[in-house]
């Protein structure tokens, strides 16, 4: 437990520190948006998550915009789980759109590894609403586990580079 928020404060320290005015030219770096999100969402119980992400075109309206989240989860069952996730987004045209996720939820010795698609309304990849179906590919499962899984994704990042 200590690990993973010590994991999430590293993840929101990244997400939201300043950068030095320094000149680039664009060979010499990638043109990608880092920052934080925010989740909450509806998988057989109430849960929470933070996160860290990297992504492309987040806001604007006439690209689409896709990104990767690193992700702790906290989800209250009928006991609390935790677990990483791993998040991948695309939005065409930041309307609608595909996430993926793969998380590994843990409580009382049962590892429950689950690969999740879901399908995501958007505003240009600031907020998402999602709903997807949960498929267990491990051999163990978490009780009073629901496969369906929906909710609500805010997304905030600064444009920098790498």
């Amino acid at each position: 437990m200590h690990k993973i928020f010590s994991v999430l404060i590293v993840l929101f320290v990244l997400g939201f520190n300043s950068y030095s005015q320094s000149q680039y030219t664009e060979s010499e770096t990638l043109d990608y948006q880092k920052g934080f999100s925010v989740e909450t969402f509806h998988h057989s119980g109430f849960g929470i998550a933070m996160g860290g992400v990297i992504s492309k075109n987040i806001g604007l309206k006439s690209k689409p915009n896709y990104g990767i989240g690193v992700y702790g989860d906290l989800l209250f069952l009928s006991g609390p789980a935790i677990g990483p996730r791993v998040k991948l987004t695309y939005n065409y045209l930041g309307v609608f759109g595909l996430n993926l996720n793969f998380s590994n939820y843990y409580r009382n010795g049962v590892n429950d590894f689950r690969i999740t698609p879901e399908l995501n309304f958007s505003l240009y990849g600031t907020m998402n609403v999602f709903a997807g179906y949960s498929i267990n590919v491990s051999e163990e499962s978490l009780t009073n586990f629901n496969e369906f899984r929906f909710g609500l994704n805010l997304v905030i990042v600064n444009k920098s580079k790498f």
